[in-house]
Parts: structure tokens; C-alpha cells; sequence
């Protein structure tokens, strides 16, 4: 999971429109928490005992929009490393926007 958190986060910093967010992130902190999310939301076992998402980023004015640029890194992470295919984009993509919203 580390692998794959390491090239989500370089396909974020990647983009101007996501990088700037991360400016001032403890950013092993942040990539511990988004490894057991993707655990979370790609079926694993472990249930998200963080903070809801849409209450850590509430007052960041990031719109549907971004979060959908931000699912096309983690969706373009998991595909090249084989680990979601088109079946499970779908249900991956729901419980994303599930815990988002």
C-alpha cells in the first residue's frame, strides 16, 4: 500500500490544481492516513476510523471537481499497478464520493 500511496501523492504533486494543498502537510502523517484509507475503500479490512472526510475538508473550497482530479490519481496509481481493474473502478469510485461528500 505504501507503493501505491508514494505514487498517488506524486501524481497529486504533479498537478498544480491538488499540489498546493499539501504545501504545509506533515506529509508522512498524512500518507500513514491515506493508506489505511485506501484500505478502506478498496474493500480491505480495515475500517476508517478517521475524522469523515468531508469534515477535514470542509473550508478548503475544494469542489466536486477536484476530488474527482484527485480520484483520477489514485485510480491512475491503482491501475498501473494492476491492483484495481475495470470492474472494481465503479464500486472503488462510489465508496470514494461515499466518504468524501
Amino acid at each position: 500500500m505504501k507503493v501505491i500511496v508514494h505514487n498517488v501523492m506524486e501524481l497529486v504533486m504533479q498537478d498544480p490544481n491538488l499540489s498546493h494543498y499539501f504545501h504545509y502537510t506533515d506529509m508522512d502523517l498524512h500518507n500513514k492516513r491515506l493508506a489505511h484509507y485506501f484500505a478502506h475503500i478498496t474493500g480491505g479490512s480495515e475500517e476508517w476510523i478517521g475524522k469523515p472526510l468531508n469534515e477535514v475538508h470542509c473550508g478548503m473550497f475544494i469542489d466536486h471537481a477536484l476530488f474527482e482530479q484527485f480520484f483520477e490519481c489514485i485510480r491512475s496509481a491503482l491501475t498501473n499497478k494492476d491492483v484495481l481493474t475495470e470492474d472494481l473502478h465503479a464500486d472503488v469510485h462510489k465508496r470514494f464520493l461515499e466518504t468524501v461528500r
